[in-house]
């Protein structure tokens, strides 16, 4: 008998713990629209297919709720920081590449998220003299985990 009054006194002490834990509420980190990874076409500004598909990452950054790392930009490893604009917009003039492969500096203009799961944004990169190098479009949609998005 006391056995079974030392386990009732044991899972009264267990439920009694469990019972007075906070619920924890997940909050959002500012960019839960614009993050994720995306497969992306990169394009010409005549909007015809120049390379990929590929993915690419959007995330928050810790710092600043109002700013977000794009990573793998030109499929080359190219990592910013950009400007959170709103919910589903984004863009950065005169960034420069985190990972040192780029020596210029690159503008994102007209970045945007559709829908929550299609994203586009225009790339100027520019080189250590200021000249434009490059200037195209990336699309894409969210990556789903579908064998299609498999890059």
């Amino acid at each position: 008998m006391k056995k079974l009054i030392k386990y009732l006194f044991i899972l009264a002490l267990v439920i009694g713990f469990a019972a007075c834990q906070e619920e924890y509420e997940v909050g959002d980190a500012g960019a839960k629209t614009l993050s994720g990874d995306w497969v992306v076409i990169e394009y010409n500004l005549d909007v015809e297919a120049l390379y990929g598909p590929y993915t690419l990452q959007v995330y928050n950054t810790s710092f600043d709720p109002d700013m977000i790392w794009i990573e793998n930009i030109y499929d080359s490893g190219y990592k910013v920081k950009a400007n959170k604009l709103s919910d589903t917009t984004f863009g950065v003039t005169g960034a420069t590449d985190v990972t040192g492969g780029h020596d210029g500096t690159m503008d994102i203009v007209d970045g945007e998220v559709f829908d929550n799961d299609s994203i586009s944004f225009r790339v100027i990169l520019y080189d250590a003299d200021g000249e434009i190098a490059d200037d195209y479009l990336e699309a894409g949609h969210r990556y789903t985990g579908w064998a299609d998005d498999q890059h």
